[in-house]
């Protein structure tokens, strides 16, 4: 009798040990696909909110620049910004004139770099000069009294 009993208890205990192991491999396949549904969910989502241009190509959005080499593609659309950008990028003058270039907002501290700039070498002055005028031409803001011989 006590055979029999043992026999039982080691099919019951298989049993539970079948279900306890098919339980945990039911769950981590559940969760790992709920994870790949939430990611693909993300982006889907995220490509909902994504504009889209008049042809129906999806326009994805540029992070700012951080640098020269990073200029991206709507900064030909901004004609005073690609102005400034393209002739204070020229090698004589890209490192003395960067920390007067905020890329981030596409601004220029035309005020101190134009101050900055009385100290350089004429062939340099005359880059900032000419990148301040036609930028500030482009945007119509200049006046007569800004022009280089006032700032030679």
């Amino acid at each position: 009798m006590l055979g029999v009993l043992r026999s039982v208890c080691t099919v019951v205990g298989a049993v539970v040990l079948y279900c306890a192991v098919i339980a945990a491999l039911w769950y981590a396949l559940i969760r790992a696909g709920r994870r790949r549904g939430r990611k693909h969910a993300d982006r889907r989502a995220a490509a909902r909110a994504m504009p889209v241009a008049p042809g129906g190509a999806p326009v994805r959005p540029e992070p700012p620049a951080g640098s020269w080499d990073d200029l991206p593609s709507w900064l030909w659309g901004d004609r005073p910004w690609a102005v400034a950008v393209v002739l204070l990028g020229v090698p004589a003058v890209r490192d003395r004139a960067a920390p007067f270039v905020d890329f981030a907002n596409r601004s220029v501290d035309w005020t101190a770099l134009l101050e900055q700039a009385r100290a350089w070498p004429p062939d340099q002055r005359l880059l900032v000069q000419s990148a301040y005028e036609l930028s500030a031409r482009v945007r119509g803001r200049l006046e007569p009294e800004d022009g280089i011989t006032t700032l030679s």
